[in-house]
């Protein structure tokens, strides 16, 4: 039976999606990590598996396709571009860990929290932070990036808000929205206005 199963997974016709991952099976044991097991055995909280327990109305994505494992790692509109994101990433990652190795005492914990931050950063905000491009200078250079990400945001997104739902704001005395447009203005790169 176990002699005839690297065959019949080869000339079989179920798991042909998982056989495009994992053209071949091994008899040897692996050690596997807990997120190989439940994408591979699709028994995780994905629609489809869940439907199975009636917890879900349907095992449809958000997108319109069905939710298998497979589904949200390869075609999901809503996660796929995440791949592209962290393929780049953990690029650079490796170009730092190697420029790293050559030396006596390789630093790994700076480069992955840079890495992670980044990602964090890109994948939240939508904005790259340039985190790892210089090794010298980056985590300040990040944290500088990051903090004017925040202000900026907070001082056109939802300072505006506060202000427009304060009580003196409704009867026309607050002075603070002539302030904050000249704030906003020179944030913007405006001289004048």
């Amino acid at each position: 039976m176990l002699e005839e199963w690297p065959t019949s997974w080869k000339n079989g016709d179920t798991g042909r999606k998982i056989y495009n991952i994992m053209p071949s099976v091994s008899l040897r044991p692996t050690n596997w990590i807990r997120e190989d097991v439940i994408f591979f055995s699709q028994h995780g909280p994905f629609t489809a598996y869940l439907k199975r327990f009636h917890l879900p109305d349907s095992d449809y994505c958000s997108c319109g396709g069905i939710g298998t494992a497979l589904h949200y790692a390869t075609e999901c509109i809503y996660t796929v571009f995440l791949t592209d994101m962290f393929n780049h990433t953990s690029q650079k990652l490796v170009k730092v860990l190697q420029e790293e190795a050559r030396k006596d005492f390789v630093e790994i914990l700076d480069p992955l929290m840079l890495c992670t931050f980044a990602s964090m950063c890109e994948t939240i905000f939508g904005t790259k932070i340039g985190a790892l491009e210089n090794i010298n200078m980056q985590f300040s250079n990040s944290l500088d990036r990051f903090w004017d990400m925040i202000t900026t945001y907070n001082l056109t997104v939802i300072l505006p808000l506060i202000i427009a739902i304060s009580p003196t704001s409704l009867d026309g005395n607050n002075p603070i929205p002539s302030y904050f447009r000249h704030t906003v203005l020179l944030s913007e790169g405006h001289s004048s206005f």
